[in-house]
């Protein structure tokens, strides 16, 4: 039962050094999302990395007994690049996931001359815990009586909150009018059996 005793004991210590090194990589995205201007947060940040690595030894030294000392480098390189590719993964899936939580408003909309469809300007506003997620701007055609998806638009996406005038040309066909500033990150030539077209302005 000596394995059981040693599983006992390096399980929790490793769980600890993954928290802190979780927490070593949230606290570094708080300092870089704020141009390193919240200086207080760099102890916290090297004493939780430090943390974790001295718990990954601590692991390391309860095989010491049975394998010798070898067995604590050897533990303790093999626990630190599993323990630090499972808080990048976490980090990144968990905190730092601009998909994990949305939500969209609608700003404005255009219904078609038969009325049968309109086109809908709405921000698509996202959070995650440890990184900084612009809102976007997005048009949308759907049904007339249809509710604004949870998704994302299926005419075109800005970066930022972009003021956009949406114009029916015939029940086929919508002129998408925004500023020549604005970054677009996606857009579509057609939405279903409408044709979309794009004018780019000076200013709006």
């Amino acid at each position: 039962m000596r394995w059981y005793r040693t599983l006992l004991l390096t399980l929790p210590l490793s769980i600890v050094a993954l928290g802190c090194w979780v927490l070593t990589a949230y606290l570094l995205s708080v300092l870089s999302w704020g141009d390193w201007e919240y200086s207080e947060l760099i102890a916290p940040s090297v004493g939780s990395a430090i943390a974790g690595l001295l718990a990954l030894i601590g692991a390391g030294y309860v095989h010491r007994r049975d394998r010798g000392s070898g067995a604590v480098v050897r533990f303790t390189a093999v626990a630190t690049v599993v323990n630090s590719a499972l808080a990048v993964g976490f980090f990144f899936v968990c905190l730092s996931n601009c998909t994990l939580s949305c939500g969209n408003k609608t700003l404005s909309q255009s219904l078609s001359p038969n009325g049968r469809l309109k086109a809908v300007l709405f921000s698509r506003t996202c959070v995650a815990a440890a990184r900084y997620c612009p809102s976007v701007s997005s048009v949308s055609v759907l049904a007339a009586d249809d509710a604004l998806p949870a998704g994302e638009g299926n005419v075109v996406a800005f970066v930022g909150d972009v003021g956009v005038d949406l114009q029916w040309k015939s029940d086929g066909l919508l002129l998408v009018r925004y500023p020549a500033i604005a970054r677009v990150l996606r857009q579509y030539r057609r939405s279903g059996d409408v044709q979309i077209q794009y004018l780019r302005v000076g200013w709006m």
